[in-house]
């Protein structure tokens, strides 16, 4: 019976895809990257060879960075780069434009300073992808050959490419079993010869262009970088070799001396002076603490640096941290073969630059966001954002600086993972800000879903009760539950809901729906439950019936789940073959659900349609334009860290969708905002980005805000519009049924003046549910409002 329901369904889903033509935007539309630097782990660093000012940068989860400003300010460089998980990049030596990245499904190149990206597919079926962890430089580019590149990947397996990466050839060492391939390294005196280190079977090295390899039975088994010394000592190398700290070889590379440096932390990298071969820089690691040690004797004595300056306006996390903090995390090193004096260290949460040769250090990720976004709130100028890992944030000029709100400080059981924001003007003029929060676990100790509330603006904050004191575990999404979903109701700001993943067991209640009418201060489990409380982001209230409440469910038992009695009741309103990640209700009542596909329903619920079919992933982000709902962007994101996914705009009502996602630097969105105030719309997810929508007429500070209806008197045939300009002209328009044609039903009206103007509608016997649109000659901008 399933299986004959699901074939009836997806007949219906080809015929409504067919319709759904698909345009494309991906050249020429432009996105802003508005959120902040640092916050997530940055993993790996390159420096131009001629260039002091130009630096790249990888990260986990976001791609590619680039400064050309010395580390100043840093932007995305991810178009046509196919993975996200960045974890070693190398420059040519001997030109700067031609850039390799080693990524989680293999090797993209560059011919153009990262400002595009190729995928070199056979690396992936060579086994040259990255790991995470184990690659350290895990590429290098012939110093007198841009087009000859050495890869190796978190397997142990190794290739080369003579052509600029268009074609690779395995390479066998012979060290395979040893695990990851950390680094590759090749002489700038004889480009024949090239040493690679493997993560646990040592050192290995070619005299022959990698054509055949020996084990350096000088150096342990604990080798994870080698670097050349540069032309002033062309046979010496250094090498980091963990728990053996820092070695020298004077004779390129076949035999090995341990230097004077000492510690009980593992050395992971080693880089130094192209000028002066004595100056020498370590990296050492124990978990995430870290030191970078430097030598200006050749290694006879050192000097330790732990610590650097923190950027807290590039950077507002954790801005109550005082002024300097303790490296944490760093992974490599990279040095300026034109300004050896400066050095950029890569790692958790705060990069760091060098411009002394090592001897001060500072925060270097202004613009560099990787963040994790997973909502985003309007509030008046303000903009209010949830991150994992950071916390809630807010900004007041539109992504140009951020300012922290919770917590401002590390604190165990608050600071973790933020999921959702509420922010909210109240009656009294204060601002009430509310969050979920996944703490971090600390000392052994697992802490509960927690919720925290404002009402004076985000300077202080108090947890929320009657959530549960545990951390659900059966049937959740990531093996452990979060508040992943929240949302307040239109009417009434003080209902808020908040949707926790996770079964009841065994004397515990589980998670599911909870309430709270004191706006976040306290919460009630909802004594009956959706059959299936495993979610993403489902969940909304209904703004043309509070009562209407949408929870969408992934799992058994997945769909969509509507109670019309706040609660009290859920019925599993339409079958639908498919988990449901997200839920939005439009001003007018429609419910848009999303999953495999985009699926509409216009009878609260009662009946689904296909409303938007994508390729890349699932849909995940959904935003209406509440001023004309037959404007509606999707976002598609793949669960993986591979670059495929979108961004979908439709402007007829699901008919016809165009992909959107033009420059941005990241593709695959979580969550979509629009902004029907400044008429931009909002992408967050792995950073945050911003697009103007309706044009430069709308751009300006003192733009004009297009007419949006206010009221509809029935009986009169008068609408009430807002926003009217003197001189304009404006006319009411109708339709039956989104995405159908609007029809004239009166006369144009000059208004008078600026500000409100009524007109008048002809219409004898109005249908029982009709759309109406206010339109302004010239040019047309429209209010939309559904009666």
């Amino acid at each position: 019976m399933r299986h004959s329901r699901l074939a009836a369904f997806f007949s219906l889903a080809a015929v409504l895809s067919a319709a759904q033509a698909l345009s494309s935007e991906t050249e020429g539309r432009r996105w802003t990257a508005c959120g902040w630097g640092g916050g997530g782990w940055f993993w790996s660093s390159a420096a131009d060879p001629l260039d002091p000012d130009v630096f790249y940068m990888g990260g986990d989860v976001d791609g590619v960075w680039k400064t050309v400003d010395g580390g100043e300010s840093w932007l995305f460089a991810n178009r046509g780069l196919s993975n996200y998980a960045v974890y070693s990049l190398a420059v040519a030596p001997s030109n700067g434009d031609r850039v390799y990245a080693l990524t989680g499904n293999g090797v993209c190149a560059s011919s153009d300073g990262a400002a595009h990206w190729t995928h070199c597919a056979a690396t992936k079926g060579l086994g040259i992808v990255a790991g995470r962890g184990g690659s350290v430089h895990a590429i290098a580019v012939d110093p007198s050959n841009p087009d000859v590149v050495y890869a190796g990947g978190k397997n142990g397996k190794a290739a080369k490419s003579t052509d600029g990466g268009a074609s690779w050839k395995a390479m066998s060492y012979g060290g395979e079993s040893g695990g990851a391939v950390c680094t590759i390294a090749v002489s700038g005196r004889d480009p024949r010869t090239v040493l690679l280190c493997s993560r646990n079977g040592g050192l290995y090295r070619s005299q022959d262009a990698g054509s055949s390899w020996s084990r350096v039975s000088s150096a342990t088994s604990s080798a994870r970088a080698v670097f050349w010394a540069g032309p002033n000592a062309p046979r010496r190398w250094y090498g980091a070799f963990g728990a053996d700290a820092v070695h020298v070889s004077q004779d390129d590379g076949v035999t090995w001396t341990k230097l004077g440096e000492a510690s009980s932390y593992e050395c992971r990298d080693v880089v130094c002076s192209g000028e002066d071969p004595l100056v020498v820089h370590a990296l050492f690691a124990n978990g995430y603490s870290t030191f970078i040690s430097t030598s200006r004797d050749g290694g006879s004595s050192w000097t330790r640096s732990w610590n650097f300056a923190y950027d807290h306006a590039a950077n507002p996390t954790l801005s109550g941290q005082g002024a300097n903090g303790s490296f944490s995390g760093l992974k490599n090193l990279s040095i300026s073969p034109a300004d050896p004096d400066r050095i950029h260290a890569p790692g958790n949460w705060n990069p760091v630059m060098s411009h002394d040769g090592g001897r001060t250090w500072r925060e270097s990720c202004r613009g560099a966001d990787i963040s994790c976004h997973h909502d985003l709130q309007f509030l008046g100028s303000d903009v209010y954002t949830a991150t994992m890992d950071e916390g809630t944030l807010r900004t007041s000029d539109r992504g140009a600086t951020w300012s922290g709100l919770c917590p401002t400080v590390w604190k165990a059981g608050l600071s973790g993972h933020h999921w959702r924001v509420i922010a909210q003007r109240l009656a009294n003029g204060n601002t009430r800000v509310v969050s979920s929060v996944s703490p971090w676990a600390n000392a052994g100790i697992t802490y509960p879903v927690k919720v925290v509330w404002s009402e004076d603006g985000g300077r202080t904050f108090t947890e929320a009760t009657g959530l549960p004191d545990y951390r659900p575990t059966a049937n959740t999404m990531w093996g452990e539950g979060h508040g992943r979903a929240m949302a307040a109701d239109p009417n009434n700001p003080d209902v808020i809901y908040l949707g926790i993943d996770g079964d009841p067991t065994s004397g515990r209640c589980g998670g599911g729906v909870f309430r709270s009418t004191d706006g976040g201060k306290s919460f009630s489990q909802l004594p009956n439950q959706p059959a299936s409380r495993r979610m993403f982001y489902g969940l909304a209230v209904d703004p043309t019936n509070s009562k209407r409440i949408v929870w969408g469910a992934c799992g058994d038992n997945s769909g969509v789940y509507i109670s019309n009695d706040a609660g009290a009741s859920w019925q599993k309103k339409s079958w639908i073959g498919d988990w449901i990640y997200n839920v939005e209700i439009t001003p007018s009542g429609t419910i848009y659900a999303s999953g495999g596909n985009l699926y509409r329903s216009t009878d609260h619920g009662e009946n689904f349609a296909v409303a938007g079919s994508f390729s890349g992933g699932t849909v995940l982000g959904i935003a209406v334009d509440p001023a004309d709902e037959r404007r509606v962007w999707v976002s598609v994101a793949p669960w993986s860290d591979d670059a495929t996914g979108g961004i979908y705009e439709t402007t007829d009502g699901c008919r016809t969708w165009r992909e959107i996602s033009g420059d941005i630097g990241f593709i695959q969105p979580r969550v979509l905002r629009y902004d029907p105030s400044r008429h931009e719309l909002w992408a967050a997810g792995n950073g945050l980005f911003r697009t103007q929508i309706d044009g430069e007429e709308y751009a300006c500070e003192d733009a004009v805000e297009r007419p949006m209806i206010m009221g509809l008197d029935a009986a009169s045939g008068s609408v009430s519009v807002a926003n009217a300009e003197k001189g304009a002209s404006y006319a009411v328009y109708a339709c039956e049924m989104l995405g159908g044609e609007f029809s004239p039903v009166g006369r144009r009206v000059r208004a008078k003046s600026d500000g409100a103007l009524e007109l008048g509608m002809e219409l004898s016997a109005p249908p029982a549910s009709m759309f109406f649109k206010v339109v302004a000659f010239p040019p047309e901008t429209t209010g939309i409002l559904h009666r």
